[in-house]
């Protein structure tokens, strides 16, 4: 799994130690160059895995990690304009194969989240970071996570059939989902957006 869902190869040079001893307790006896035995019976299918390179994440960790600003050239797909700010990373965040850093950009006077792997530059400067209370970055950022961002306003009431309600009753979709069993076993989920545009809630809905 860990092979298979290293996100971009950011993992890779610090997996790779850990994987060689898993495969010489698990493989005992075999010889080195044969593959691992139970890789051998085991697939991990990484469907939909992004497979952008990442070639700022190092910086932009050290700076999260270090409590320093980060001045970044960042180049917004959605709008296709690049600008540079100086940022106080807040958090790093990994959502369906994306890695987006959160914090608060000058450049727009707001929390905003930035996608890693968009960051065409980025330098850790000396400064200190502020820190935005969590409070604040999960009432803005935290809970409607995808391309629009920002504070939850609004609740979509979304209905399945019975035939379909146990599978979407067995999983969680959002972490202030609200849902439950309809008398005629149908079954009503409540999900909170921000955006209608989002991505998340475009393929949710």
């Amino acid at each position: 799994m860990l092979s298979q869902l290293d996100a971009g190869g950011l993992l890779g040079p610090y997996i790779a130690p850990l994987t060689a001893r898993r495969n010489k307790r698990l493989n005992a006896g075999a010889e080195q160059t044969t593959p691992p035995k139970f890789a051998r019976r085991i697939r991990v299918q990484a469907v939909g895995a992004r497979t952008w390179q990442v070639p700022h994440f190092q910086a932009v960790g050290n700076a999260l990690l270090r409590r320093q600003r980060l001045l970044v050239h960042h180049h917004g797909r959605s709008r296709n304009e690049s600008h540079e700010s100086e940022v106080p990373p807040q958090h790093l965040t990994h959502s369906c194969s994306n890695w987006y850093l959160e914090a608060w950009c000058h450049w727009r006077e707001a929390l905003h989240s930035f996608a890693v792997e968009a960051i065409q530059r980025a330098q850790v400067l000396k400064t200190a970071a502020i820190n935005v209370p969590e409070p604040e970055l999960d009432a803005v950022l935290g809970g409607s996570y995808g391309i629009f961002p920002g504070r939850e306003a609004q609740w979509a009431e979304l209905r399945f059939n019975p035939e379909r309600a146990r599978w979407v009753a067995a999983q969680c979709w959002h972490p202030k989902q609200r849902g439950h069993f309809e008398p005629d076993g149908s079954y009503r989920l409540d999900l909170p957006y921000a955006d209608p545009r989002d991505k998340q809630f475009r393929t949710r809905r």
